[in-house]
């Protein structure tokens, strides 16, 4: 296997798993305004750069009234521990995710209203210094509450 000199390329994609909902259910349900894929790039991982990357990824959540708490909690990934794996090979790369964060607070934002819902991963550098060259990928399954 070859070390990749100078460059890595990296992608997490995060696939939101939301379960069929009436779009508004008595103010009781919130929900990810599209379910499906969303993606996490950290983009090229450049060794010679050195130092961790970090990249944002977002949602938007909401149809919900302002008397419900919304929640987020992100999966360990399809391995159980937050690592990437290269594309046609059993390489990994691990990362972190933290804290989901709400534009505006986690109350809901009412009927047919939606709000940003933000969280960040980070690749430390010693993750990916020496990692064989290639594209990485990971799936998370975010989970919204109540």
């Amino acid at each position: 296997m070859k070390s990749l000199p100078s460059s890595l390329a990296c992608a997490i994609a995060a696939v939101l798993m939301a379960a069929a909902m009436p779009a508004y259910s008595n103010g009781s349900n919130c929900l990810f305004r599209v379910s499906g894929t969303v993606g996490l790039a950290f983009g090229t991982l450049d060794p010679s750069v050195g130092g961790p990357k970090s990249v944002t990824g977002s949602v938007e959540v909401g149809d919900c009234n302002a008397v419900q708490l919304m929640a987020i909690s992100i999966d360990q990934g399809q391995r159980g521990n937050r690592t990437m794996i290269r594309d046609l090979g059993t390489e990994t790369i691990a990362y972190s995710i933290g804290a989901v964060t709400f534009a505006g607070g986690n109350a809901g934002p009412g009927n047919n209203n939606f709000k940003v819902a933000s969280f960040m991963g980070t690749v430390q550098a010693s993750a990916y210094l020496g990692a064989v060259a290639g594209t990485y990928r990971d799936r998370l399954i975010l989970t919204l509450t109540p």
